[in-house]
């Protein structure tokens, strides 16, 4: 099974009714911390993950991670 974890986004509820508008309600304001991020999860281990920060250089971005 694969997951891509998404954190610390700035407006994360409009961008996730964008992108995934067939959630419940509460699943579009579960989000964890305040610095951008994203982590690769593939059976159960962590295959990549990475702060924006590491890339802006820009400390606390709210940026999508890219």
């Amino acid at each position: 099974m694969n997951f891509l974890g998404i954190s610390g986004l700035e407006a994360s509820v409009p961008f996730k009714r964008e992108q995934w508008p067939g959630l419940e309600p509460r699943e579009y304001r579960i989000s964890q911390g305040h610095d951008s991020a994203a982590a690769l999860v593939v059976d159960g281990k962590v295959i990549a993950a990475a702060a924006q920060e590491r890339f802006s250089r820009k400390k606390h971005t709210g940026d999508f991670p890219i």
